[in-house]
C-alpha cells in the first residue's frame, strides 16, 4: 500500500510537468472507483461518466494546487462531490425554471445546448399541425 502511494506521489509530480502518460495512469487507477461512486450517486451510467470525466479533467486543470502533503484519494474524491454537487444544483434549477411555467413555450433549452434536436422540431411540428387540425369547440 505505501509503495502505491509513492507511486501515485511521483505520477503527480510527472503530471504536473506535462506528463501525458502519467496523467492517464492516474486516471486508469482511480477512474473505476470514481465512476463506481457516482454510479451509486445518480443511478444513470451516462450521467456518471459525464461527471467522472469532469472530476478528471478539472484534476488536470488544478494539478498545481494538489498539496503534496494531501492524500489523492482525498483530493480527488473532493474535486468528484463538489462536481457532483454543482450538477445537482444545476438540474434543480433547470427543473425548478420548468414548474414555474405554464407556458411551454417560455422554458429555455438547457445550457449548453443548440437548439432542440431534429427529432424533437418534427414532433412539435405534429403536434402543432394536430392542433390545429382540432375543430374549435375544443
Amino acid at each position: 500500500m505505501i509503495f502505491r502511494e509513492v507511486e501515485d506521489r511521483d505520477l503527480i509530480a510527472k503530471a504536473r510537468q506535462g506528463d501525458v502518460e502519467a496523467y492517464n495512469l492516474l486516471v486508469s487507477r482511480w477512474e473505476k472507483r470514481i465512476f463506481n461512486y457516482l454510479l451509486r450517486l445518480v443511478s444513470n451510467r451516462e450521467d456518471a461518466l459525464d461527471l467522472s470525466q469532469e472530476t478528471f479533467l478539472k484534476a488536470l486543470k488544478y494539478r498545481d494546487k494538489f498539496a503534496d502533503a494531501t492524500n489523492l484519494k482525498a483530493w480527488l474524491y473532493t474535486i468528484m462531490k463538489n462536481t457532483f454537487i454543482n450538477s445537482y444544483r444545476r438540474s434543480v434549477k433547470t427543473r425548478q425554471i420548468i414548474t414555474q411555467t405554464d407556458d411551454m413555450s417560455l422554458v429555455r433549452p438547457a445550457a449548453g445546448r443548440n437548439g432542440p434536436d431534429a427529432q424533437s422540431q418534427i414532433n412539435h411540428k405534429e403536434i402543432t399541425k394536430a392542433i390545429n387540425a382540432l375543430e374549435d369547440d375544443y
